[in-house]
């Protein structure tokens, strides 16, 4: 029996084929690939070399078939030197890309980084000023790109930093006994975050920005994390701001949960 070996892969992307797909206008010519993020030791494998330049990070998404590059600036909401005051979870896992085990980290169930009106005060909360956009930068000229690939740009979790930062149970607790000091959490982390989606707006001069993609975990396979209440009164309203914007530059709008 012969076999017909398989043909190699050549890129042919097109922004327009994913455009169209979620915006229902017209028939693409194939099934785009989408993923909100694809890990750092996947690419690595994929390419056979680490991600150390906005070039590698682009060449990826180009090599692996995808019609976009999704780039989210660097920024990390839990501050250096703080600790959950019931410590972090952490498992060494069998990786399945390069060699040895990775440390995986786990959401803080008990105690976190913020209880008390106090850690709310003297927490560094991220700004957007502190934030890396080397990445973002580079590929907002047109030219770093391969004809026919745009930008996804992202951001996302307000909710879900929000109980890692208190921690699920003293979140679910704070929904009843202090929900001042919640609000206060949430209010915080939706400016920081629409903060982030403008200033990816703003640096967008020229039209690389196909659509704004904002992510955040509020359910798992049986049902929502807590009331519906609780993100009409904090969430929501943010991913509307966010969707309204998208919709000022002419931007798709995806929300991954």
């Amino acid at each position: 029996m012969s076999v017909t070996p398989l043909r190699e892969f050549e890129p042919s992307p097109n922004w327009e084929r994913l455009r169209a797909a979620l915006m229902l206008d017209g028939q693409p010519d194939r099934v785009p690939l989408v993923e909100l993020i694809v890990d750092q030791s996947v690419k690595a494998a994929f390419l056979g070399r680490p991600i150390a330049t906005p070039a590698d990070e682009v060449d990826f998404w180009y090599q692996a078939g995808y019609d976009y590059v999704s780039l989210c600036p660097g920024y990390n909401v839990i501050a250096a030197g703080w600790e959950p005051k019931d410590g972090w979870r952490h498992s060494q896992v069998a990786s399945a890309y390069g060699s040895g085990v990775q440390d995986v980290g786990w959401g803080n169930e008990g105690a976190g980084l913020i209880t008390t009106w106090d850690d709310f005060e003297r927490y560094p909360w991220p700004t957007v000023d502190d934030t890396d956009w080397s990445f973002f930068q580079y590929c907002m000229d047109p030219a770093n790109l391969p004809p026919g690939m745009k930008v996804i740009a992202r951001a996302g979790d307000i909710f879900t930093h929000t109980w890692q930062l208190m921690g699920f149970n003293t979140f679910s607790f704070a929904l009843v006994e202090n929900p001042d000091l919640l609000a206060a959490i949430f209010r915080k982390l939706g400016e920081f975050i629409y903060s982030i989606f403008v200033r990816e707006v703003e640096l967008d001069t020229r039209g690389v920005i196909m659509a704004l993609w904002y992510s955040d975990d509020i359910a798992y396979t049986e049902g929502l994390l807590c009331s519906p209440a609780v993100f009409r009164e904090h969430l929501f309203p943010w991913m509307r701001r966010i969707g309204d914007l998208a919709r000022s530059i002419g931007a798709a709008y995806l929300y991954h949960t």
